[in-house]
């Protein structure tokens, strides 16, 4: 629940940790998450490891992250510079225009970070060693068995709005994370 620093719990926990001023910090999960750097680097930030000074190194380095053009930013500064240069459509361009226009558009459009498939996780794995400690299951050998109860609930319409209102959050940040993945209500599916 702390994969995500403009979250407000994550906000708040950072806020403790820097005011509380502790000697250390732990923390725990108990979903691997060497597999989803992205999810990781908040995780590093609160334990404060060097690796997390750059923000958009690590990205590019462990996440194989690009700079794509946010919604709508390509037609909008295209459009600018057809009106500039008094054209009515991206055809009427020469191939000069089409290169000026492709720069301006470079220059002007806003851009935004998405993180693809990860890369180069050994690496990352050998420079947070000190930080991260996995267990898996077979490392422990006093575990309960697990029992899994499926429980099915009929909500009612407040408590349908408040769900509503929290899965809405949800997909935010999931969708902030990564713009393109798909988010299944229904099956509860990311």
């Amino acid at each position: 629940k702390l994969s995500n620093s403009t979250s407000n719990r994550y906000k708040l926990i950072n806020n403790l940790i820097k005011l509380g001023n502790p000697d250390s910090v732990y923390l725990s999960t108990g979903t691997p998450v060497t597999n989803m750097p992205s999810n990781l680097y908040c995780l590093l930030k609160l334990l404060d490891a060097p690796i997390c000074t750059d923000y958009n190194f690590y990205v590019e380095r462990y996440c194989g992250a690009e700079k794509i053009y946010a919604k709508g930013e390509r037609a909008k500064w295209t459009n600018k510079f057809l009106e500039i240069r008094h054209k009515y459509a991206w055809y009427d361009l020469s191939n000069k225009e089409k290169k000026e226009c492709a720069e301006y558009v470079e220059r002007h459009a806003r851009k935004i970070t998405v993180n693809n498939d990860p890369i180069n996780l050994d690496e990352l794995k050998s420079l947070i060693s000190s930080y991260y400690l996995r267990m898996e299951k077979s490392d422990v050998t006093d575990l309960p068995k697990k029992h899994i109860i499926e429980k099915r609930y009929d909500l009612s319409s407040t408590q349908k709005t408040e769900y509503d209102k929290l899965w809405e959050e949800y997909e935010k940040e999931k969708l902030e994370e990564n713009p393109v993945k798909e988010i299944n209500k229904a099956a509860g599916i990311i």
